[in-house]
């Protein structure tokens, strides 16, 4: 990829409104590990690493709201 994911996340945050690997790592509760827990109802999807957790969030529960450059790696 050719472009930062940290960037393009933000960028399309402020474009959607959908959440940024930022706002992952500022808002979503974490678990006592230091996990970064999926905020989705019911889901327990939990990962260290908050890229893993943007991708899960913006790819899991039946949908792809992921920006269109980094779609095909989830």
């Amino acid at each position: 990829m050719s472009r930062d994911l940290r960037a393009l996340s933000l960028e399309w945050e402020e474009q959607t409104g959908y959440d940024s690997i930022d706002t992952v790592e500022r808002v979503y509760p974490r678990t006592k590990s230091g996990a970064y827990v999926c905020v989705h109802p019911g889901c327990s999807f939990a990962r260290r690493d908050p890229v893993k957790i943007w991708r899960h969030t913006h790819t899991g529960h039946g949908r792809n709201d992921l920006p269109p450059e980094v779609r095909g790696g989830n």
